[in-house]
């Protein structure tokens, strides 16, 4: 019968070649999401590459090398259990798929619909995990809720076998790590990447040391460019783009012209430059500003959205917030935060522009707060900021 044939047969030779395409669409945070297109050789490069840069080794140049590197960091198949919160349609989750199963791991994936902080903390527990993905505070502070009231309650989660949790994409505010670090002995890396690219820069946290939101160190290989080409200098105040090198063959699927403005060559190597600007310090710390697109223009003076977004984060009194700009007859765009404030907090117009005002230039003081329940983001905790124009603007209701 069939079982017997297919028994009795030769398997049919695997053929895989190292142009096939892969392709992973942007989160689309201020516009339509673009497909990443890329080959699965420099796929394979890069989050190999990548993987073994973040545990601080080189890249292995051979299959016994790969496994003695694997056996010093105590990473064998059975020490290896990684657990991406994010969905798989978030480059997070999908690269940290990739890696822990190039490196011969094993993935274990939240079987809920939406995210469930508890649900992860008992896979943890159950299964063992050592490392986490996820995507800022909107997966980290949940998730330092639920341990803190699990503890509170005696009930506290086993997390002696996380050693890493590992963050893209979206703020990671310092208290938050700090939470996390009381319940866990781990490293939280906290990193600056792109669905194109990257990681272009990165941060570690261990408990006992002091923590900061948004202060970064560039990866190897990575760089901060001016617009032409040029690296910029520490301690010159210099705002650029951050950079990292890609595969020649990476481009937007169907759009040549996104293409050419992200994907550059400089000095015979090709670029990925997703819009991300930063500066460096006198001793090479890079400070994250925002994404280029998201510069709010009002009075004729720049404001980086996410950097007031990032300050209003730490008010004791919110729990979330976007910054956005809004058509205005005198400024040409006035600044308004959209906040969502913890339960039975006050948070008001004036004291946002106070506490604003306090820590940065007056042109970056909100002049308009709207206070929502909830702040609409995607299911990978992305914000959407045309939710938020609509809100800032009126029309849409506060509610998403």
């Amino acid at each position: 019968g069939y079982e017997a044939a297919l028994a009795a047969a030769e398997p049919s030779p695997r053929q895989q070649r190292g142009n096939d395409h892969w392709l992973m669409y942007t989160g689309g945070t201020t516009g339509r999401p673009k497909g990443v297109l890329s080959r699965h050789s420099g796929l394979y490069n890069t989050v190999c590459a990548n993987g073994f840069l973040l545990l601080g080794e080189a890249f292995p140049q051979s299959l016994d090398d790969l496994r003695a590197t694997l056996e010093r960091l105590g990473l064998d198949r059975d020490a290896m259990v990684c657990l991406p919160a994010p969905p798989l349609m978030h480059a997070t989750g999908m690269y940290t798929t990739l890696g822990a199963l190039l490196a011969g791991g094993r993935v274990v994936y939240l079987p809920s619909r939406s995210y469930d902080p508890d649900e992860l903390a008992a896979t943890v527990q159950r299964e063992r995990v050592d490392t986490i993905s996820i995507v800022g505070d909107v997966f980290a502070r949940p998730l330092a809720d639920a341990l803190d009231r699990a503890e509170a309650e005696g009930r506290p989660y086993d997390m002696s076998s996380l050693r890493r949790i590992i963050s893209v994409g979206v703020t990671w505010s310092a208290d938050v790590k700090e939470r996390l670090l009381h319940h866990a002995d781990i490293v939280c890396r906290d990193l600056v990447a792109s669905s194109e690219g990257g990681p272009y820069a990165v941060t570690e946290t261990r408990r006992g040391e002091a923590t900061e939101t948004a202060r970064f160190r560039l990866v190897p290989g990575a760089r901060i460019i001016d617009e032409q080409g040029r690296d910029v200098e520490p301690g010159s105040g210099q705002v650029g783009m951050l950079a990292a090198p890609v595969d020649e063959h990476i481009r937007y699927q169907g759009d040549d012209a996104a293409t050419a403005a992200t994907f550059r060559e400089i000095g015979g190597q090709r670029w990925v430059v997703p819009g991300d600007m930063a500066s460096l310090d006198t001793d090479g710390t890079v400070v994250f500003h925002g994404r280029g697109s998201r510069v709010i223009n009002t009075g004729g003076e720049k404001v980086f959205a996410e950097e007031v977004e990032q300050l209003l984060l730490t008010h004791p009194a919110v729990r979330d917030a976007m910054v956005v700009g809004a058509p205005d007859e005198r400024w040409g765009s006035r600044i308004v935060a959209v906040v969502a404030l913890h339960p039975g907090a006050q948070f008001t117009e004036a004291e946002a522009r106070a506490y604003v005002g306090e820590r940065l230039a007056d042109h970056k003081r909100p002049r308009e707060l709207v206070v929502v329940d909830e702040l609409r983001r995607s299911p990978s905790g992305k914000a959407d900021l045309r939710w938020a124009s609509s809100v800032a603007t009126g029309t849409d209701t506060p509610t998403p």
